[in-house]
């Protein structure tokens, strides 16, 4: 973007065009949000080199543009490119629990919940049933603790399914 071009060495820009990327791929189609994330992904994860994964904002926002390329993927067919991306945001979502100690913030958990379904979905329809099955489980541990009803009756489904 015109900004970084102007000021690259500036975290705040880098930031502001990180979300603007983010919120345009949430406004467009398919083939263009996967354009948009991208771009996200690459200057959330320049920010978190240069913070030394010291900022947790821009670790969840980094998790949270992984989750969602992880998604496009996903609706296009990639398992391994999908399992990839959120692998990483449930490794992003782990970093972020283990800084935040013993009683990690409900968006944390929800976040680790979200991914650990995530990767079980795509460990299943990649044929990992043990290991598909165990990240659904964790994440059904997760939803019960936080009083997400709907979300755990969902993974039980699926669970009894397996």
């Amino acid at each position: 973007s015109a900004i970084l071009r102007a000021h690259p060495e500036q975290d705040e820009a880098r930031f502001d065009a990180a979300r603007a990327a983010s919120k345009m791929g949430e406004l467009a189609a398919d083939q263009n949000a996967a354009k948009y994330y991208s771009e996200a992904l690459a200057q959330f994860d320049l920010l978190s080199q240069h913070a030394g994964h010291g900022d947790i904002q821009v670790e969840r926002a980094l998790g949270s543009v992984a989750a969602k390329l992880g998604a496009i993927e996903l609706d296009r067919g990639n398992l391994l490119p999908a399992l990839s991306d959120f692998s990483r945001a449930l490794q992003i979502a782990e970093g972020i629990a283990a800084e935040e100690g013993a009683n990690p913030s409900e968006e944390t958990r929800l976040a680790l919940a979200a991914a650990n379904a995530q990767v079980g979905e795509v460990l299943l329809r990649n044929g990992a049933r043990s290991e598909g099955v165990a990240k659904l489980k964790k994440a059904l541990g997760i939803y019960r603790e936080l009083g997400n009803g709907e979300r755990a009756k969902e993974l039980e489904v699926e669970l009894h399914r397996q």
